[in-house]
């Protein structure tokens, strides 16, 4: 049965008439099956599960590019712009080169590394000049700028071991232009928590406009609440998003039309009982006004990513957790079935990783192919792989390793206008836990 999307608190309708209920797996119990070797690189993932999500851009979209589903050519990236690896947080193409952003990773019983990684066509760009701590950095290309943001995380003790602080009290901003380098830093939030680890910078082509949605505690309020931001030439500015009450998590997209699209994950005020459910709400006034949100499914959900495909139907992703004690988690994915905003959706469609799967990233493509790759934990052990999948024609791939013989982890997606698709990973060749990792870029054929 397919379900029809509905507003937020109105009256409910799901697939096959069932009402789910939310049963939380306790994540964490898994960072057990992890060996210390990795764990540096492994808490890090933990902390922004959803921090890499690349979406696709907007405006025309990319070309239809038809691949065999094998990733090629591992090449070493920024060698040489740093003695120690890197967590990438994401890449863009700028001025015709990749423009790509991280912090220096540590391994496990060193301290927590301020110093930010930021790598354009091999050649480092430095950071902006700031006193403070890079945390998830992220960067968009607008125009003839590079625009920086990143978070500063409430607790900066340095003796911290390696992993990336999930809370952070304040979120920063930079441009960088190739004539006068790194603009002064700009304080965007400040508040007690911020989420941050789920947002993504979103460059829009009809606009120029760079912009992000980030769930918010708001101290007045005492709750969270999705703040829309967007940079134009007057600087930033700031609009809640209405009906986002409770928002743990968002991800934001933008139609070929300028419309704005926003998913997040919030408790169902019409249900008594009810816990990360996933909304959809949209802006055409470029975030002015909000429509009120959708019901896409309830219970269960975590790292909510949503796509726009070249025939402007919006594909939703998201790790849909066990609602039973005898449940695995899987990747779900649906495709709405009408263009327009009271939407249709279609069943959901399960991508089936191995139990212990985590950080998923993924894009479409201009041939309507929607393209995911994660972290393969073999169900626990000490050796990780990426694998890759793909849904096409109404169902998924089965799923592979993308470097069979190796350790590789920490994966994210980049789509090209040309329709090329690159992947970002740390790995190393060997199955030897305490290998020397490196960062690769991996292309699609």
């Amino acid at each position: 049965m397919r379900s029809v999307a509905r507003i937020r608190g109105h009256t409910l309708i799901v697939r096959g008439g069932a009402v789910v209920r939310q049963a939380l797996v306790d994540v964490a119990a898994r960072a057990n099956w992890r060996s210390w070797t990795l764990s540096a690189c492994f808490l890090a993932t933990l902390a922004c599960a959803a921090s890499s999500q690349v979406g696709n851009p907007s405006g025309p979209g990319p070309a239809c590019k038809d691949t065999r589903g094998v990733f090629v050519r591992p090449t070493p990236v920024v060698r040489g712009l740093s003695t120690r690896v890197a967590r990438f947080e994401n890449a863009v193409r700028w001025r015709g080169q990749t423009a790509i952003v991280g912090t220096d990773m540590p391994y496990f019983g060193e301290p927590v590394s301020d110093s930010l990684l930021f790598a354009y066509s091999g050649a480092s760009l430095g950071a902006p000049s700031f006193d403070g701590w890079y945390a998830m950095p992220r960067i968009a290309a607008a125009d003839s700028t590079l625009v920086l943001v990143w978070g500063e995380p409430a607790d900066t003790n340095r003796r911290r071991l390696a992993f990336v602080p999930s809370r952070l009290s304040s979120l920063w901003a930079s441009t960088f232009n190739r004539r006068s380098g790194w603009g002064k830093p700009e304080k965007l939030l400040a508040t007690s928590e911020i989420g941050w680890s789920s947002g993504n910078l979103v460059t829009s082509v009809k606009t120029g406009r760079v912009q992000m949605a980030v769930p918010v505690f708001s101290e007045a309020e005492r709750q969270r609440r999705v703040v829309y931001l967007a940079r134009d030439a007057k600087g930033w500015r700031h609009m809640p998003v209405p009906g986002t009450d409770g928002a743990v998590s968002s991800a934001l997209t933008e139609a070929r039309d300028g419309t704005i699209i926003l998913a997040f994950v919030a408790s169902d005020p019409s249900l008594t009982h009810d816990e990360n459910s996933l909304f959809i709400t949209s802006s055409s006034n470029g975030g002015a006004t909000w429509l009120p949100p959708q019901v896409v499914t309830h219970g269960g959900v975590r790292d909510p990513v949503v796509l726009v495909g070249s025939d402007d139907r919006l594909h939703v992703l998201w790790r849909q957790m066990a609602l039973r004690e005898d449940g695995v988690d899987v990747i779900r994915h649906v495709v709405s079935l009408t263009l327009s905003q009271n939407r249709v959706w279609s069943d959901p469609s399960d991508l089936h990783a191995r139990p212990g799967f985590f950080r998923f990233t993924s894009v479409v493509d201009g041939c309507g192919t929607v393209h995911v790759v994660y972290e393969d934990w073999h169900g626990g052990g000490e050796v990780g792989d990426v694998d890759y999948a793909a849904f096409r024609n109404g169902s998924w791939t089965e799923p592979v390793h993308v470097l069979p013989g190796w350790v590789s982890i920490d994966p994210f997606l980049m789509l090209a206008e040309n329709g090329e698709i690159s992947l970002f990973l740390l790995g190393h060749r060997g199955t030897a836990p305490k290998g020397k990792l490196a960062n690769y870029q991996l292309v699609l054929e």
